[in-house]
């Protein structure tokens, strides 16, 4: 998806829901309760071992759905990760740290990313 569709899509919305369970039925549940609520803009965070296998299952219902949801990709900590999320259909992702590993992937596939601490409450300060 476009990057910059991505982004007013989620400025559009006004918040990023995110979540992560282990049990894939429970992940799907949720993703169409939220859909359901009026919520398009979904990430599904890397925080657990069945991560990626669950939202290649969330990837495979909204394509074969049809489902008007933008789903992202969190806690995307390595190259490793993005390049796994992205080849399993992540619109964004979201990596919680300034890492350019990641960010060199995300530029290359053209995908839409924040890095967390960029919209952190405290400073940070990156010597670049």
């Amino acid at each position: 998806m476009n990057p910059e569709v991505v982004k007013q899509k989620i400025v559009a919305q006004g918040l990023l829901t995110l979540y992560y369970t282990d049990d894939v039925a429970l992940s799907i549940t949720i993703l169409k309760t939220l859909y359901d609520a009026g919520i398009n803009v979904v990430e599904y965070v890397n925080r657990g071992a069945n991560a990626l296998e669950n939202f290649k299952a969330l990837r495979n219902i909204i394509d074969t759905e049809k489902l008007d949801i933008v789903l992202g990709a969190g806690t995307i900590k390595n190259k490793e990760a993005a390049i796994d999320f992205i080849a399993a259909g992540a619109d964004f992702i979201i990596c919680p740290t300034l890492n350019i590993e990641v960010a060199k992937v995300t530029q290359e596939q053209d995908i839409f990313t924040i890095d967390a601490p960029l919209f952190s409450a405290k400073p940070i300060s990156v010597g670049v």
